[in-house]
């Protein structure tokens, strides 16, 4: 929907409502019963009028919120690459497509089949984990090849990864595609040879237009310093590619060493409850990392292990429920105080993304 029309259904709904608003009031007359009616405290007609106000800054609310995702979307364009099976389709990948990959500029599923009503396309033979290797080269070398720099940064996900798009593009806004960005949550391990590898892994990582290149023209074409052996996982493998072009896993923690890319579900690490899965996190993951909330930024890019249902409860917090009370610290009223302005919050996101993260 444009913006042309989104304005013109607003401004039709508020002279909906102010014409009723009128109606109910113009045609009551006012004696001293009812004056002392109203006193009691039976405002019928008065909640009725102020329902129908508050219900006009409720919707503009949505459509400011929705244009401001829009416009974040049309500044900072992001193609969502997703590694899924076939046996996965229904269970797993559906459902990202009905939840927060419709944010994405656009996305592709990669498989081990050729599939058009999801999309996705063949990435190797062989399933599982294992060869995700082959597969995620074959995924990232189609889109460069198709689109070149087309998309200002690519997001590799899982088929059990959900994705906060806004909270992504304002950590990027401030940072220039086209040199070579790569985050996401940094882990460490060492390989055969006892060579230390950093990695981004778990809920996704996030590569700039530039570092796509040069991975795929440079790393990609030299088995050297980025092997192509399939039966090895991607996140490892791109890791060490990266490393051997001098693109570093960067710090993707907020100004107060928070989070924002977890590597598993929000509830495990949120919780005190330890676990040997989350120790393993801890153990391999290159920063501290606390247990509980506080090792939590305020505002996460991605989650992982959220499968099936997850997808949708996550949807409905994020998106949907509210908090008597509480709003975004970041969108503040315009000095007239009465609307709010979507280039005047866009200039907040980009003044709040410049200073709540590293660079």
């Amino acid at each position: 929907m444009t913006f042309f029309m989104r304005s013109l259904i607003l401004i039709t709904l508020k002279l909906l409502f102010f014409i009723t608003y009128l109606l109910i009031f113009t045609q009551r007359n006012y004696t001293e019963n009812d004056i002392m009616y109203e006193e009691e405290g039976n405002f019928d007609d008065n909640q009725t009028g102020m329902f129908l106000i508050f219900m006009t800054i409720v919707i503009k609310n949505i459509v400011d919120f929705t244009e401001i995702a829009n416009e974040l979307k049309n500044d900072v364009s992001i193609f969502c690459l997703i590694h899924t099976s076939p046996k996965y389709k229904e269970s797993r990948a559906i459902h990202l497509k009905n939840t927060w990959l419709k944010r994405c500029n656009d996305y592709l599923f990669v498989s081990t089949e050729n599939d058009q009503t999801l999309p996705s396309i063949k990435g190797f033979r062989r399933d599982g984990y294992q060869f995700s290797n082959a597969r995620m080269r074959k995924g990232l070398t189609y889109v460069y090849e198709k689109f070149g720099d087309k998309y200002d940064w690519i997001f590799k996900a899982d088929d059990d990864t959900y994705a906060i798009m806004e909270n992504i593009r304002m950590f990027v806004i401030n940072r220039d595609p086209s040199e070579g960005h790569y985050y996401g949550f940094k882990l460490k391990i060492k390989d055969y040879y006892g060579h230390k590898i950093k990695y981004m892994s778990g809920g996704g990582y996030l590569i700039s237009k530039g570092a796509l290149k040069k991975l795929v023209t440079v790393a990609f074409k030299n088995p050297k310093i980025c092997s192509p052996t399939p039966n090895i996982p991607d996140d490892v493998q791109i890791g060490r590619c990266f490393s051997n072009i001098n693109i570093t896993a960067m710090d993707s923690r907020d100004i107060y060493d928070r989070h924002v890319f977890l590597p598993s579900s929000f509830s495990e690490f949120g919780s005190l409850i330890e676990s040997t899965h989350w120790n393993g996190f801890q153990k391999r993951s290159f920063y501290d990392l606390p247990k509980g909330m506080s090792a939590l930024g305020n505002f996460p890019m991605s989650f992982h292990y959220a499968i099936g249902d997850m997808q949708y409860g996550l949807e409905y917090l994020l998106y949907h429920a509210e908090v008597a009370g509480r709003t975004s610290r970041i969108i503040q009223k315009t000095s007239s105080g009465n609307e709010l302005n979507t280039e005047h919050a866009l200039n907040m996101i980009k003044m709040y993304g410049k200073s709540n993260f590293k660079y």
